[in-house]
């Protein structure tokens, strides 16, 4: 049970870091790189999804929807970590649009669609994947607390959280039940934080080599 537990936690991780990385990755890089209105109009609508609390609206929408199916959930929060690797996409693509292989290209008249495609994004997506691995991690564990609520995918299916919950009455007599399951979720968690950690060292000596 423990084992299919992570095939489900894995399973809406990695259809949320894709979601992230392919539409908000892509998001990013065109407004930094396009800027004028399209930045200012699209970020103007990803701080309003950003005032709201994700896990709250994600629990709200699960809740409202009595949701309980494990494509769906993935994809609503697949939907939800959308914002945050915009701006992060963002960002890289505002420091990238500045290098001088960037403004070479422009110089010898490359189309914008080339230089966004074979300069931008290749250079945004090493720290996107690095963030990919920490965000990951943090929908590991709301997967985690969802099911412990009972909001997410339900038995027979097994996940942490439910054979967390079911395993709670008898804490004090056999914790073995609640200890490895945890003991699973924390480990997941620590791994995906360590990954991603170091990702970003080496993306970070690659950069300082250029």
């Amino acid at each position: 049970r423990i084992l299919h537990g992570a095939w489900v936690s894995l399973v809406v991780a990695t259809v949320a870091a894709a979601f992230g990385v392919i539409v908000g990755g892509f998001l990013g890089s065109l407004v930094g790189f396009v800027r004028g209105r399209t930045e200012t109009l699209t970020m103007s609508m990803i701080d309003v999804i950003l005032a709201f609390p994700a896990l709250v609206l994600l629990l709200a929408l699960v809740s409202i929807f009595e949701v309980r199916d494990l494509f769906v959930i993935s994809i609503v929060i697949g939907f939800l970590s959308i914002p945050s690797y915009t701006r992060v996409a963002r960002a890289n693509s505002l420091a990238i649009s500045n290098r001088e292989f960037v403004m070479a290209a422009r110089a010898i008249g490359t189309k914008p669609r080339t230089i966004l495609f074979r300069e931008i994004i290749p250079n945004v997506l090493p720290t996107l994947m690095s963030y990919a691995m920490v965000a990951a991690a943090f929908v590991v564990v709301v997967e985690g607390s969802l099911s412990f609520l009972g909001l997410c995918v339900q038995l027979p299916t097994s996940s942490w959280g439910n054979v967390i919950y079911q395993a709670r009455r008898g804490i004090m007599v056999a914790i073995n039940q609640v200890l490895w399951p945890s003991l699973a979720l924390s480990i997941t968690v620590l791994a995906l934080n360590q990954v991603g950690d170091f990702l970003q060292k080496r993306r970070a000596v690659k950069g300082s080599s250029l």
